[in-house]
This record gives C-alpha cells, structure tokens and sequence, in this order.
C-alpha cells in the first residue's frame, strides 16, 4: 500500500557527499595557550548511548506541578511490556543559569559558532504547522513562536520548521536567525475548521517520487484533496525532523508544535503496531493512519517529546460553531444552538475538539503534554522549560533488542504513587536510523560532531584581486538583473583546541596531524557550491612559564577563505585529530551580499586584539589560493575585558572612488544607547578598508553592538557584530 510521500525542505533533508580531500604539509610552531573569554561545557549525561540501550528521558512532579529532584536509582522501576527491567544507566539532569551572566543581544547574528555550545543542554525543534493555522491567527501564532524561540533559547539548539517548507532554519544557537524566520510566519489554512483528515481524499496509484507539483495537479481533481496533501505535509514534516535529529545524541529532545491540529481521532494510533482503520479495514485505505504511525516511530527512535500549543486559545462552548465555519455535515448542535460539547455523547463529532484531543493524545505518548483549550501560553512555555531543565535520565538493556514492533514502557516511584510522571509511552528497537554507508560521518546531518572542540569564524567581504583571480570592477548601472552575479571573498578562521597532554612527545613539542575541510552548501538547493580540503602536520612548542606547566590546553587558529556567489549558505567546518583519534565539526550561517548591485555597501565587521594575537595561527600553506583578505588573524572570542583594545576591521564598496564616504564607528548598549563614538571620512584618495583600534576602558559589564555606519549623499549602510564585557 502506497500513500503520498510530500518532500521535505531541502535543508531539513540534505545528504552529503564523500570528498577528495587535496592534501599538502605545513609544519608550524605554536605556543600553548589557554581560552581566554571561553565558557564552561554544559552539563551533559555522563552515560554514552550503545545500539541496543534503551534511553527514556522521566519528568517527576509532585501534586503542585513542582518538579522533585533528588531521587535517586533505586526509588524507580521500568518496565518493558509489563516486564521489570533492571536500569543500567542513571542520572539526575538539572539546568540552571546565572542571572547575572550578561548574554549576547539577541537581534545581533551570531559571527562565530562553537560546536562546544552546539552541544548545548537540550534540543528544540519550533515546528509551525502553518498549513493548519488560520490565517485570523497569523499574529498570535508568530508572537508565541517568538515567545518560545526568547524562553527556551538559553544552553539550547534550536531550528524553525515550517510545515509548508518555507523560510526554515538549520539547527544553530543564533536566536536573531530564528526569530527573523518567525518573521516570515504567514497561516495558510483559509477557514477556521480544522482540516478533516479522510482518507477517501486520497488519490490511490501515486508515486512517492512524483513531484511536489505533480502530486498537487493530481489531488486538485479530488474533493477537500488540498487538505489530504497538508495532512500528510505536517506528519511527514514532523517524521523527517525525528530523522535528522536521531543518532547517539544523549540530550533532551523536544519538539515544539505549534498548530491548530487535524479533524481526526488519534485514540490508539501511537502505542500499537497496527492502526484502529488496520483493525477495521485490513485492506484500506488508512493513509492518514500509516502516516501518523511512521512519524511516531521516526520520534520513538530519535526519543523525541512532543509539546504541543494551540494558538487558537480557549474556545468557549458558545464559540464552537464559530470555530468549526463551515460547519460539517454531522456536526450536532445542543438545543441552546452551541456546538456540542465536553458534556455531550457527541463531543466526537466536534472537528475543533477532536483537534484539541489529538494534540494531547500525540504529546502524551511521546512524554510531553500539551497546551489547548488555553489562553495561558506564557504558563505553557514555563511548563515546557521547566519539563526540559530537570528530568532523570534512565537506561536499561532489554533481554531481546533484536526485536521488532513497538514495545509499551511504564516507569513508576513506587514510594510516592501520587506523583505525575511524564516520559515516551513505548519505544521501537534498534535506535535512530543511521547514515548512508557513504556519508561522511563529521559533515553529514544536521548536527555538528563536538568530540572535537571547534570555533568557526566567517564573513563576506567584496573580492579583491588575488594570484589566481582578476578584480571584478562593479556593476555599471543598467546591467540588469541578467548579469552574471559577482563572488565575494569570504575570510575564514577555524579554531581548534586539543588538550596539552595527549600531544606532547619527547622532544618537548606537541605534535599532531591534522585535516581540515569547510564546506559551502546552499541553503537554496542543499548543494556544496565550494569547498576546501587540507591536510597539516603541525609541531607545537609549549610557551615557557614562569609560575608551572603549560595549560592544560592548546588552541590554534587556520586561516583560510572562499570564494562565493551571493547567497544563503551553510558553513561547515570539520577537523580530525590523528593523535587524539577523534574530530569534530561546526556549522555557521552566511549571508553573502551580491556587493556589486550596490552603489553603496559594507562588509562584515572582523574583530582582532589590536596588541597582537591571542591564539597562535597557522601560517597558510605554500599552495594557497591567495593570501588572507584581513591584514591580521581574527579573534573568534565574542567576550571581552576592559583591558582589552580591539582592532576592527571591514571593507566599503562604492560605485565609483571618487565618492567620499563618511564613517562612524559607535559601541551600542542593552539600551540601544551610544556609549562611545568615533567618526572619520573616507576620501578619493583614501582606501576602501576600515582598520579602526577600540579601548574598551569605558565600558561597563554588559552586552553591547559594535557598529560601523557608512553615509554617502542620503545613503547609509551599517554592519554590527555583539560582544560581551565582563
């Protein structure tokens, strides 16, 4: 039996290839240095995930609704298919965080991304079922996808996914991406009704592989078929998400739905191999009902909890007609006029209830709870966070993993039976689906690889010209969209940290070889545009010190950039270590400009320590393109001292060099207050780089924008990057 098969977002689906990595040596002395301005790892499970360990994730609350901490292995039991099972892995997880610890501005993007913050405390994934919310409640709806993206934001990785496909986000740790994408919410459901979800919509003999546009031209010759095609839309959204975010990633995984809900009854259908409409029809068809079952088993395997939020609110007995225009035949009214409702034999032939009843059917086999019927959003939120915060981590072997089908779980505190325990109702055998045989395990998924720690630095500055290729002088006004577009130069800083120990050897060097490769890929079609593959045998000579050993760490920094169109991209960055055997990787979001279609335009802002680098850098290899496009290596640190005096750099492009350019370089407090200001002009004759020295002596501890304003005639362009001094 076949049923449609909607294609994903490209991003939320990508699949890398294997690479010829291009390989030359360069040998280099570093000193061994320690992370100035770092943060502390968060707290992760200390247990690691094997094939057959079965991870259930328990949320206690006591009869408040308070969470209870302090319990320990031996106040619960598991269960699997009723059977007692010992438990083999135990921990109590608790988040906390320091009021008192300034953050980064949220509406400032993030220009260095950390695997180490990758690894955050937990997982969300924001899921707006756009094609299931009413158009009268885009407003609402965008304003609690922001609400969750502000609240569940700190120690978390976040991405943004729309039902219908567009304008989603990688997972990253950049609020100011997602909350530009939330932005972009638009509900696309025309009525007020929840979508029925019948199965007789359907159109039997269609191809998975048909296009999107073809499956669509069929469906259109079916009756309500456009509502069959966003059903399966949302189900295949939410199994292919569980997909990417599955693997051996121990933390606390969740997504957060945010919908309007499906006119069906969910009883049954996510703890039992085989559907209600199965039982009742073994030869169907029951789409909708496969579907549901295969996006509950993608989220069993990933061990993802669902939380889900209804952006309608309360619904009033009194506004159930209302709610449910245009009414469907069926649909039985109370001789007051009102829909029936919770007190009526007929509460299953309400569409809007029914809705509201599936979001918690689905939430609670998964773990999570959801909020319907509800205007308290901001109590839901809070509810959500502390769910995520503080749980107990539980492991056990099952005497069969090799087992098929789903397998019922209860877990239980004995001691305490009035307790409220949350966690996934079964769980499936043989964990998340693994990679294709041929990806490259660093760079392939969603996810970056933290074994390895890494920071990434990246930004666009117009082209220049270089060994290998000519200036690209701008575009003469009136060339039209139709010109070729022009690439940019992006600079490109890796940095990397391996502890001291593991590299040092008799000579009193440390020694390792290592490769590297960064990665272009289109946020447009998911493909690699560009990329770079090197490999460097590297001889590390400990600082000498006066007051001990060397840190316990060394960090270095590899230069290196692309050349690239005007796009979207992602970048992603991996090195592997030969002597600690083991890699990580990291992932960045980049805007690139099209710098040529403007009369006036700025670069990115790069950041350096104007008394020097703080991090050794890796001289760049013989057989390079070009040099580096900054004139100093750029600091990945984002947290800074008052001691501290930076050097700021970036580019301007104007139409022609004779326009002279009036610049202004201010610090920005919290408050959106100049805190420091300097100005200077760009003439003819001056040079189209901004190299610019900035004490921070008169700052206080706080977040703050650094930003660098370009004015010509009434033209002004501004680039900003966030810091934090403390």
């Amino acid at each position: 039996m076949r049923y449609i098969s909607v294609q994903m977002p490209m991003h939320a689906r990508r699949r890398l290839v294997s690479r010829v990595a291009v390989t030359g040596a360069v040998v280099v002395c570093l000193g061994v240095v320690s992370l100035a301005g770092r943060q502390n790892p968060p707290q992760q499970p200390v247990f690691r995930a094997t094939v057959d360990l079965v991870q259930v994730d328990v949320v206690v609350t006591d009869k408040d609704g308070n969470a209870v901490r302090g319990l320990t292995q031996q106040d619960f039991t598991v269960a699997d298919r009723g059977r007692p099972q010992a438990i083999a892995a135990f921990q109590e997880v608790s988040h906390t965080y320091s009021a008192t610890e300034p953050l980064p501005l949220l509406s400032v993007r993030h220009d260095v991304s950390d695997n180490r913050t990758a690894q955050s405390q937990r997982l969300v994934v924001v899921v707006v079922d756009d094609l299931h919310i009413f158009s009268g409640r885009t407003d609402r709806a965008k304003d609690l996808t922001k609400q969750i993206i502000n609240n569940l934001g700190p120690e978390a990785s976040m991405a943004l996914l729309f039902t219908s496909g567009q304008h989603g986000t990688e997972v990253t740790e950049d609020r100011s991406i997602l909350l530009a994408a939330a932005d972009t919410l638009k509900g696309r459901q025309s009525v007020r009704r929840p979508h029925a979800a019948n199965d007789t919509q359907a159109v039997h003999g269609l191809d998975p592989e048909m296009s999107t546009e073809a499956i669509r031209a069929a469906i259109a010759t079916v009756g309500s078929g456009q509502e069959f095609f966003e059903n399966m839309e949302q189900y295949k959204t939410l199994e292919d998400a569980a997909r990417v975010i599955g693997g051996d990633d121990l933390r606390r995984k969740a997504f957060v739905l945010i919908t309007e809900g499906i006119n069906k009854d969910l009883t049954g259908i996510f703890t039992a191999t085989t559907s209600p409409c199965e039982l009742a029809d073994p030869q169907g068809p029951c789409y909708h009902e496969m579907a549901l079952r295969q996006a509950a088993e993608a989220m069993r395997r990933s061990n993802v909890t669902v939380y889900a939020l209804d952006p309608r609110g309360h619904v009033a007995p009194q506004d159930l007609l209302r709610e449910n225009f245009p009414a469907p035949a069926g649909m039985l009214t109370s001789p007051g006029g009102t829909a029936a409702d919770d007190d009526s034999p007929f509460r299953m032939l309400n569409p809007v209830r029914l809705a509201q009843d599936g979001l918690t059917i689905m939430s609670a086999a998964t773990g999570g709870f959801a909020v319907t019927d509800s205007d308290d959003f901001v109590g839901g939120i809070d509810r959500i966070l502390a769910d995520l915060d503080h749980y107990y981590l539980i492991g056990f072997l099952p005497p069969d993993p090799n087992g098929k089908g789903y397998r019922p779980l209860d877990v239980k505190v004995p001691g305490n039976p009035e307790w409220l325990l949350r966690f996934r109702a079964g769980y499936t055998p043989g964990g998340a689906v693994p990679l294709p045989a041929n990806a490259d395990p660093l760079l392939s998924g969603e996810l970056p690889k933290t074994e390895l720690p890494l920071r990434l630095f990246a930004e666009a500055l117009p082209a220049l010209p270089s060994a290998t290729t000519a200036a690209v002088p701008a575009r003469p006004p009136g060339s039209g969209a139709s010109a070729a577009p022009v690439p940019a130069r992006v600079a490109i800083a890796l940095e990397i940290t391996a502890p001291t120990s593991v590299l040092s050897e008799a000579d009193g060097k440390l020694h390792d070889d290592v490769s590297y490769k960064v990665l272009a890929v289109s946020q447009q079609t998911g493909k690699v545009t560009s990329r770079i593959s090197r490999e460097a045998s590297l001889a590390l000579k400990p600082v000498a010190s006066a007051t001990g050993p060397p840190p316990p760490i060394v960090s270095y920094e590899i230069q290196t950039s692309l050349d690239l169109t005007p796009g979207s991209y992602q970048l992603r960055a991996s090195a592997s270590s030969s002597k600690l055997g083991t890699g990580g990787s990291v992932y960045l979001t980049l805007d690139v400009p099209d710098f040529s279609r403007r009369g006036l335009a700025l670069s990115g802002v790069v950041l350096g320590y104007s008394d020097g680098d703080r991090v050794p850098v890796a001289p760049a290899p013989v057989d390079a393109p070009s040099p580096p496009p900054v004139p100093f290596a750029p600091t990945l640190d984002r947290v800074f001292t008052t001691t501290d005096t930076l050097r700021l750099f970036c580019q301007v492009h104007r139409a022609s060099p004779q326009d002279a350019i009036h610049v202004d370089i201010d610090v920005v407090g919290a408050d959106d207050r100049v805190v420091t200001s300097s100005a200077y002009e760009l003439g003819s004759e001056a040079s189209d780089e901004i190299d610019h020295t900035l004490s921070l002596a008169a700052l206080t501890e706080g977040p703050y924008r650094l930003r660098v304003s370009a004015v010509h005639g009434g033209a002004t362009v501004r680039q900003e990057v966030a810091i934090v001094v403390r």
